[in-house]
């Protein structure tokens, strides 16, 4: 499914290439069902600038999951900030 998603950079070096988006499905047993690819930003982001775009997120089989957004610098520097939905996949 496609989401579309806004990320904003509120630190003080820009992201480039490395930086990318991630996603993984976590079940309500907190055990975690699907970890998602890593994608590439489609541009650099700015400090204090921020991006609209639409991010590809595979899904697990039927149920009731946390849905988990965050932002990480390769190779593993993840960000603190992100964002967690609750979603129902039919």
């Amino acid at each position: 499914m496609w989401a579309p998603i806004s990320v904003t950079n509120t630190g003080t070096t820009a992201w480039d290439s490395q930086v990318k988006v991630t996603y993984w499905w976590q079940r309500q047993d907190d055990s975690v069902a699907l970890y998602g690819d890593r994608h590439a930003l489609p541009q650099t982001v700015a400090p204090g600038g921020t991006l609209a775009t639409n991010l590809y997120v595979s899904t697990p089989g039927p149920g009731s999951y946390q849905l988990h957004l965050t932002v990480l610098r390769e190779p593993s520097d993840w960000f603190d900030q992100g964002v967690n939905v609750q979603v129902t996949v039919t």
